[in-house]
């Protein structure tokens, strides 16, 4: 399963559209359907946005993890956060 897979299936669960995943992820819909069309990957700040909209983790999209939902412990996504606020490369 690819990355635009697990996309599509957590927009079916939530009842979403390619558009309003776009708008809520502050990202264009062509960036979207780029993503989806398997023609580019997501950039890391996009990464991030898609799954604070569709209620996962980063891990679940890449297909590290099978379950949404499942966050380890030493999960480096709040380091990941901080440097996608403030601009700064990990």
């Amino acid at each position: 399963m690819a990355i635009q897979d697990r996309i599509r299936e957590r927009l079916d669960v939530l009842g979403m559209t390619q558009y309003t995943l776009a708008q809520q992820s502050s990202t264009t819909e062509a960036c979207v359907s780029m993503i989806m069309t398997g023609k580019r990957s997501p950039h890391l700040k996009t990464l991030i946005g898609f799954c604070r909209v569709l209620m996962c983790s980063a891990d679940y999209l890449l297909e590290l993890k099978d379950n949404p939902n499942d966050q380890p412990n030493n999960s480096p996504m709040p380091v990941v956060r901080d440097c996608a606020r403030s601009r700064r490369t990990i």
